[in-house]
This record gives structure tokens, C-alpha cells and sequence, in this order.
């Protein structure tokens, strides 16, 4: 017979990730309103895991990688959650540079601005109420090697790792008041006392009334 009774609502990671995308979505497209670039108007996924087409790029994907624990007391934990976060850009070769240049210093160009938003004080605490985030940062940018497909269009990747450090409660059931109570109290070594009683017990007529 199963012992939690309550609906188990997402945990610290899930919001986490999820708020990461929210913050990409409205971030870049804000980017591009201001600057006019197309390079930024990337599209945004979380934990897709299909590969690409041509015409979806540029994209960013959001995917939980790893998650670790420590500080860990009854009913909590501290988590250190790594997300990676994979972006692609495409170009073709025109008359000034060729394909894969282009593409890469699109790549980069959008890194950057990732790496910006998400290392941003505005974000220091990605949106949460203190002190549900402990401390985000982006600890590693790899760029994965080109990649060309059959239309002559040179795809780059890129990979951001951002670390988020949040703690995981477990919630506790309030637990239930006790009905009534009812107990004796002696003054010191006589016979001679009170009788306490709580509110859905009544109390006693008294012994030996004066």
C-alpha cells in the first residue's frame, strides 16, 4: 500500500530547466528586436534529442546533463545540476567568405550572447525568490567539430555548460492534532491536585466537593 498521499509536483531541477528556456525565449527574441540581427533569431527547444534539420537553424536546445548531491540532512539536499546548452548555426559559401567561416562566427556570435544573458546579475538567481537558487554560472564553452551536409552548407555546433546550484526538499504532512487530552497533576506528594482536560473531552464532575 503506497504511503505518499500527495500529488508529487516538479522538482528544483525541472524548474529549473524550464525557466532556463523562458529566459532564452524572451531574451533572444528581445536581441533581435533591438538589434535588427538576424544570427539571434534562433528558435529554442528543451531536451529534444532528434537531430536537426538544416532549415530549423539556428536553434539552441536545453537538456539536463548530470545532477549531484551533497549537504544532505533529513528531508533535503543540496543539487548541483548541469545543463548543456547546444547551439547550431548553418551558412553557405557566397562571393566574400566561405560557408563554414560564416557559420562560425554566426556560432559564436550566439554563444556569446547566451553566455551573456545567463551570466547576466538579472539572472543571478534566474528569476527565482531567494534563497531557491545558491548560485548559477557558465563554466565551459566547446565548439564540436564542423560538420557539412549534401547541400554544401556548413553546420557548426557549439555547447555552453551552465552549472545551477539549488537545494531539493522533500515537503512534510502536517500531522494531525491530537482529539483531546486528559491528565492528572499532583501538587508535590499529596493527594491533592487538578485534572486538566482538553476540548473535546468534557470534564469531570469534582470527587469529594467541599
Amino acid at each position: 500500500m503506497s504511503r505518499i498521499n500527495i500529488v508529487i509536483g516538479q522538482r528544483a531541477f525541472e524548474k529549473v530547466r524550464d525557466r532556463i528556456y523562458e529566459i532564452l525565449v524572451d531574451e533572444l527574441a528581445n536581441q533581435v528586436a533591438l538589434s535588427y540581427d538576424e544570427d539571434l533569431d534562433a528558435t529554442v527547444f528543451k531536451e529534444r534529442s532528434t537531430p536537426f534539420a538544416a532549415v530549423e537553424m539556428p536553434c539552441v536546445n536545453i537538456a539536463l546533463s548530470r545532477g549531484g548531491f551533497d549537504n544532505a540532512p533529513i528531508l533535503k539536499k543540496d543539487g548541483t545540476y548541469q545543463f548543456n546548452i547546444d547551439v547550431w548555426t548553418r551558412s553557405k559559401t557566397n562571393m566574400i567568405e566561405a560557408g563554414d567561416t560564416i557559420s562560425m562566427l554566426k556560432l559564436q556570435k550566439l554563444i556569446g550572447v547566451i553566455d551573456y544573458i545567463l551570466s547576466s546579475w538579472q539572472y543571478n538567481t534566474l528569476g527565482f525568490e531567494k534563497p531557491f537558487i545558491s548560485r548559477v554560472f557558465v563554466d565551459e564553452i566547446a565548439i564540436a567539430d564542423p560538420k557539412r551536409n549534401e547541400d554544401a552548407e556548413s553546420i557548426m555546433m557549439g555547447r555552453l555548460n551552465f552549472t545551477v546550484r539549488v537545494p531539493e526538499n522533500v515537503d512534510t504532512l502536517e500531522g494531525n492534532l491530537i482529539e483531546g487530552y486528559r491528565t492528572q497533576v499532583k501538587l508535590g506528594l499529596t493527594e491533592k491536585g487538578y485534572l486538566y482536560s482538553g476540548d473535546n473531552i468534557p470534564v469531570p464532575p469534582p470527587t469529594n466537593p467541599p
